[in-house]
């Protein structure tokens, strides 16, 4: 988390620097620390480490896809434009409406009423959507499964190359900040955290923060900022380039860990 905190501050930094046009700001900033952990980072996860990955994972999922979230929509907002007095209520409003935010608070609550759902004699719940209601879970599952496939898809299809010669510029520095800035930063971090005895890290915890620091742009930036009068163009072609380029730079940066013996 605070990698995360570092690669805002840095993001914000070098976004001022990069560009003049306002609305691409906070699509820079988003590059830097915004990454698609609760998806692509998952399945990452648990192809490098396994269920024990995942466990590790999932536990960090709650308060990194808040993160990502909750400051997305400051930042955003903090370039909208809007105004006096009107900015904070807008943020506020947007992080309440948020559909991530309610989901992962809704699946905390799930998991705290799980907890005090009586059992049978076999250990198993009373009532569960998947042992209660099958043909509804796997109708959720289905859907679950399709969200991220059908993101891309669509982005894809109103996708422009034309669009990249205006953007060249931004599109890159977006790109190397998600792709080499942020897992420059996050496994620096990690690093200096273990030679002070803050942390240790196996190969559950490495997994978790290559899903953090090396996945690509989250698609869910694209709608983001469209819907709070950022560059969404810019954000697309950043979210379709680092999605295929991150498949060079995942591959090799599991690669070096497993050759270091570390995962």
């Amino acid at each position: 988390m605070a990698a995360l905190a570092v690669l805002t501050l840095i993001g914000w930094a070098l976004a001022q620097v990069l560009t003049q046009e306002r609305s691409r700001r906070p699509v820079l900033i988003m590059a830097a620390f915004r990454s698609n952990y609760a998806i692509v980072g998952l399945v990452l996860v648990l192809a490098v480490a396994g269920e024990p990955g995942m466990g590790v994972a999932t536990i960090m999922q709650l308060p990194t896809v808040l993160y990502f979230n909750i400051v997305s929509t400051l930042v955003l907002d903090a370039y909208a434009g809007s105004e006096e007095g009107a900015g904070m209520r807008r943020a506020l409003r947007g992080l309440a409406s948020n559909p991530l935010i309610q989901g992962l608070l809704a699946g905390a609550a799930a998991v705290l009423i799980r907890r005090i759902v009586p059992v049978g004699p076999d250990g198993t719940l009373v009532f569960s959507i998947s042992g209660t209601l099958p043909w509804l879970y796997t109708t959720l599952s289905y859907l679950s499964r399709m969200s991220t496939p059908l993101a891309l898809i669509a982005l894809g299809g109103k996708l422009e190359l034309s669009d990249i010669g205006d953007l060249r510029r931004e599109l890159i520095a977006g790109v190397a900040m998600r792709l080499v800035l942020a897992p420059a930063v996050g496994f620096t971090l990690a690093a200096l955290a273990v030679r002070m005895g803050r942390i240790v890290l196996g190969p559950a915890e490495l997994a978790m923060l290559l899903a953090a620091f090396g996945s690509p742009t989250a698609v869910a930036s694209v709608v983001m900022s469209a819907e709070m009068g950022a560059d969404d163009r810019l954000c697309g072609q950043i979210v379709v380039w680092t999605s295929v380029l991150g498949l060079g730079s995942m591959f090799a940066i599991t690669a070096v860990l497993r050759a270091l013996g570390l995962v």
